[in-house]
């Protein structure tokens, strides 16, 4: 595999070479390679690794920072008809966010559909009836969002944390998955 990984940088195939990688290893191999990597193949890369990542908040810190670049060609993190479906949202954003872990309300990863904040709420519970989730909700400034992804059908919101005002969290119980209809 060393060798496939080296022919790939070689061929400057930094796809291939990221598809090589275990998806929970993606971002330490996107790490290696970064700054050989020219503005648009940076940030479109970085945009692969995040869609295709399951979980981004362990590594959110790391995330921030990555998406916290000053590199130019930013529009490249987001595929055209994504870019159109964010410039047809309005000035200011009510965005959701669900997660299980009360320390995880500062995420990267949001979404404008409160159905969809809320299947994630409980599927970060793992299902367990009972178990607490947690909805948080707040506005943004278009102009904070870093990306914006439809294509799972989950209008994802990618923001830094502290774009993120009026943050106000909700509890959930939850004794049936939520519905999933339109999502």
């Amino acid at each position: 595999m060393k060798k496939s990984l080296a022919a790939m940088l070689k061929q400057r195939d930094y796809f291939g070479y990221l598809i090589l990688w275990d998806s929970r290893c993606r971002l330490e191999g996107f790490a290696q390679i970064q700054l050989s990597l020219n503005d648009e193949d940076y940030w479109k890369c970085l945009s692969f690794i995040y869609t295709d990542s399951k979980s981004i908040y362990p590594n959110r810190d790391y995330w921030i920072k990555l998406l916290s670049s000053r590199r130019p060609q930013r529009e490249f993190f987001m595929r055209p008809e994504d870019w159109d479906a964010l410039k047809a949202l309005p000035d200011t954003i009510t965005i959701h966010r669900g997660f299980e872990n009360k320390r995880a309300k500062a995420g990267i990863s949001w979404t404008t559909n409160l159905e969809q904040a809320k299947f994630f709420a409980h599927y970060r519970t793992r299902g367990v009836k009972g178990k607490a989730a947690y909805i948080a909700s707040g506005v943004c400034s278009k102009k904070d969002v870093i990306g914006f992804f439809n294509n799972r059908q989950e209008n994802e919101i990618v923001i830094l944390p502290s774009k993120v005002r009026k943050v106000v969290v909700t509890e959930q119980h939850f004794t049936q998955p939520p519905l999933r209809e339109g999502i």
